[in-house]
């Protein structure tokens, strides 16, 4: 979380100063870094953001809200999405870094979830906060940009964490069934149920295979927009499915908070929503497929075009002139036949 959220903006494109005063200390585990972008007006749509930054000198006076924001109300600073320039859109986003303890920053509120109770999550308020202009990451009007790039580590983080999930509740929820028994034999001898399973356990590895994929795309550096997208949405979407069909093989026993399996259905239903909904997942893999982008599905280095495959040699045939000598195929079997 302190990774993929808080401090990778600052280590991409933050300034030296930034580095030395946020990030180093953050590696360090000395301070928490968090990220504000979501507001009780703009979830999915980032260029819809009220939040602003007017210049004032050396500084920038921030005015507005933030929600779902995680370690909110335990972090040291934050890494806050602004409108520099309102009439521009997506175009007129910045970042800044902005310490939780400035005056005129509050927690307006703790939130508590259905889910993810580890994770502590609140609502900020800003009320004419004097941030540093040194404290601008990158440069002015680009947050959009950075936030979209940086977003896809979170992406396929999700992804990642959700099969993992999925891995864990269907390795107990096997185990459950060898020792649970019902009319006088074991869980595991119905059909009904094991089937379930083996489904489950195949669309696992296809997830985990697409998370793979979309891991080493990033690792070479390539955008991996479309398939991030694709992992997350499928993932996330198969540990909802997986948590709900393995609780029905607990029976009354999986709808007991004594058991592990009421936690997996509770924190499977986030990761469909947080960075980034299912329904904007699809939205992005649909316009990659309508605007006809294909990644190349060839080896690195070698070229995407697919290879000519070989001309089919032909026989020689013979010059004119030239009988070639005939051959008395199977003329003894003939022979035989009229004797």
């Amino acid at each position: 979380m302190q990774q993929g959220r808080g401090i990778r903006h600052i280590l991409r494109w933050g300034s030296d100063d930034l580095k030395r005063r946020y990030l180093a200390p953050s590696l360090a585990g000395r301070l928490v870094g968090a990220l504000g972008v979501t507001e009780p007006d703009a979830g999915s749509d980032i260029g819809a953001l009220r939040t602003v930054a007017r210049r004032a000198g050396d500084a920038f006076v921030v005015n507005g809200a933030k929600t779902f924001v995680t370690t909110a109300g335990r972090g040291d600073f934050v890494t806050l999405a602004v409108k520099t320039d309102a009439a521009a859109g997506a175009g007129g986003i910045s970042l800044l870094v902005v310490d939780l303890a400035a005056p005129g920053v509050r927690v307006a509120r703790r939130l508590e979830k259905l889910g993810w109770h580890s994770s502590d999550t609140a609502e900020l308020a800003f009320e004419d906060v004097r941030v540093p202009a040194a404290n601008l990451i990158g440069q002015e009007g680009m947050g959009f940009h950075y936030l979209m790039d940086a977003v896809q580590l979170e992406r396929l983080a999700c992804a990642a964490i959700a099969v993992g999930s999925c891995a864990v509740c269907l390795e107990r929820t096997l185990a459950y069934m060898k020792q649970r028994s019902a009319f006088g034999h074991p869980l595991t001898s119905f059909q009904a149920l094991t089937h379930r399973l083996a489904d489950l356990a195949a669309e696992l590895e296809g997830a985990r295979a697409l998370v793979y994929h979309a891991a080493w795309l990033l690792e070479r550096g390539e955008g991996a927009v479309r398939e991030c997208a694709m992992a997350k949405l499928l993932a996330t979407e198969l540990a909802q499915r997986t948590a709900d069909d393995c609780l029905q093989c607990f029976g009354g026993y999986g709808f007991m908070e004594e058991h592990a399996l009421a936690r997996f259905v509770r924190d499977a239903r986030a990761g469909t929503i947080v960075a980034g909904t299912s329904e904007t997942m699809r939205e992005l893999v649909a316009r990659s497929m309508i605007a006809g982008e294909e990644r190349p599905r060839s080896r690195a280095g070698e070229s995407s075009r697919r290879r000519p495959l070989p001309r089919r040699r032909q026989p020689s045939r013979p010059s004119p002139g030239r009988r070639r000598p005939r051959k008395d195929r199977g003329s003894g079997c003939r022979r035989a036949s009229r004797s």
